[in-house]
């Protein structure tokens, strides 16, 4: 289980998640605000410009095992 809780109060400004992974893997992200999966992609970045309070996770995988 992984999360992060923002709060997102100000309607003009965004927040930007990013990971860093090291190595060489093709690796592949499963982003998910407030439970909902997106699609998995090869973008390693989320941006929230929805006012709220949000919960975010990400789940890293290597797209070759």
């Amino acid at each position: 289980m992984c999360s992060t809780t923002v709060h997102h109060t100000n309607a003009d400004s965004t927040y930007h998640f990013t990971t860093t992974n090291t190595g060489t893997a093709n690796f592949i992200y499963q982003w998910s605000l407030n439970g909902t999966n997106f699609s998995t992609s090869s973008n390693p970045s989320l941006v929230i410009t929805t006012v709220g309070t949000h919960t975010v996770c990400v789940t890293v995988t290597d797209a070759f095992q």
